[in-house]
């Protein structure tokens, strides 16, 4: 893991990236795997307060139709690519 900047950078390293996501958010989550399934199930992630990007839409153009505002001070945001993940620092 490194910072950059405002963030916190992990690469391929999943663990290292599912650890600061329990560590941060206060969440108890086994391994990135775990977190991920969470993610997509519907039940899971609004217990967990967990979600992503349905992978049926990268690459295309979407409308957002609503915006849930949420408080960037206490959320944990990370992104997952191909190309590694990293974290906004909260």
């Amino acid at each position: 893991m490194a910072r950059m900047g405002m963030a916190e950078v992990f690469g391929a390293d999943m663990g290292a990236l599912n650890s600061f996501i329990n560590r941060e958010a206060g969440k108890a989550f086994p391994s990135y795997a775990t977190l991920s399934a969470c993610a997509t199930d519907r039940a899971c992630s609004a217990e967990q307060k967990v979600w992503r990007t349905d992978t049926a839409l990268l690459g295309k153009n979407a409308t957002i139709l609503s915006v849930e505002r949420i408080d960037a001070s206490t959320t944990v945001r990370c992104h997952a690519k191909e190309g590694g993940a990293w974290c906004h620092n909260p």
